[in-house]
């Protein structure tokens, strides 16, 4: 087994700046497997270790200038990339752990004052080479809950005469998706003005327990047939304020 020790290569990480370089030593043993070991961690069962390719660069740790998000965790199983050894995770690591948990009993419930709820997986095809969520998916999401409020509540063909258009979007990602995960997508109408009102959506993790994103579309009422902006019809208002108001539904 040959060792080589030194130190990690400074590369650009996802604050904008060059990393610290860290000590580390690189392991080869006689079957070609690679293991990196971050130095100066403590007692062996409390350091990372992680099977890479050739090419790889040691998992990020405490002492990276990358977030604490980005550390790797023990419990991930088998990341294809990043294969973890059954040591334990560092001490920082657990009462990380600690304090997630304990947020996730004090947070307020998930969804309950959505009056329209979706509930899935993460289906694989919304997931990008990056291996998670693409950004582009969230929006998709949203638009068809949109679409699904406007049909039960508006009650009238979204490509009618009278429809809606939407006038901006803001969206806010918060956490990671990833494959399979399982989630809750909650919408709702907060305000109605003279031609225009907003959908809110959010969007959380079940599997974690954590809001995952959030985001706000201003939406037109428009008439397609004069090709003009139109006030909110009364028969619109009447039927949102029912349906806000009244018991949550469950879009499968």
């Amino acid at each position: 087994m040959a060792t080589l020790k030194g130190l990690e290569p400074s590369t650009s990480a996802v604050t904008g700046r060059r990393s610290n370089q860290l000590s580390y030593s690189a392991i080869t043993t006689q079957t070609g497997e690679h293991y990196w070991q971050s130095a100066g961690s403590g007692p062996l069962a409390a350091r990372w270790w992680a099977r890479l390719g050739l090419n790889q660069r040691p998992p990020a740790c405490e002492a990276d200038a990358l977030p604490l998000s980005y550390a790797p965790a023990c419990d991930l199983g088998n990341r294809a990339i990043l294969r973890y050894r059954p040591f334990p995770c560092p001490a920082g690591m657990s009462q990380v752990a600690s304090v997630t948990e304990q947020a996730r009993r004090t947070a307020r419930p998930m969804l309950d004052d959505f009056p329209l709820v979706s509930r899935f997986s993460v289906p694989f095809a919304d997931v990008d080479m990056m291996r998670h969520v693409n950004n582009v998916a969230y929006i998709r999401w949203t638009e068809t809950m949109r679409s699904e409020y406007f049909a039960q509540v508006m009650r009238t063909p979204i490509n009618g005469a009278h429809g809606m258009i939407q006038a901006t979007i803001n969206f806010t990602y918060e956490r990671q998706l990833e494959y399979r995960e399982r989630i809750a997508i909650g919408c709702k109408i907060p305000r109605i003005g003279k031609k225009s009102f907003d959908f809110y959506y959010e969007v959380w993790s079940e599997t974690h327990g954590h809001r995952a994103a959030h985001g706000v579309t201003a939406m037109v009422a428009f008439d397609f047939v004069h090709n003009v902006s139109i006030a909110v019809p009364q028969a619109w208002r009447d039927s949102i304020a029912e349906y806000e108001s009244g018991p949550q539904r469950i879009y499968r």
